[in-house]
């Protein structure tokens, strides 16, 4: 854990020196005091590293939830295709022996 003084803290938060009190007041912040000066413990670098870490791995995650996905859509439009494709045969099939039925029947009636 790392100390930054009140100022320190709140110039890079870029917020007032009274913001940080009352923050500090409040509970909000982490506080040590040394020498009557106050200092607000911040996390380390090592905090933020687990923190990227974990942030990464949700996004690995969702990453490879998104690609199966995607990879279910491409197969459901050859699913698609290849219905479509069926029901275009099964609609000339269908015509072939409309006609076939019809020069039966003509051939019958002679």
């Amino acid at each position: 854990m790392s100390k930054l003084s009140v100022k320190q803290y709140a110039e890079i938060q870029s917020v007032t020196v009274q913001y940080v009190y009352k923050q500090i007041k409040l509970g909000n912040l982490e506080v040590q005091e040394i020498d009557n000066k106050k200092y607000i413990i911040i996390e380390d670098k090592i905090d933020y590293e687990k923190k990227f870490n974990e942030l990464q791995l949700k996004y690995d995650l969702l990453k490879e939830k998104l690609q199966d996905k995607e990879e279910i859509i491409l197969y459901l439009k050859e699913d698609r295709k290849l219905f479509t494709h069926l029901i275009e045969h099964k609609k000339e099939v269908e015509q072939t022996t409309t006609k076939k039925d019809k020069k039966k029947k003509k051939k019958k009636k002679k």
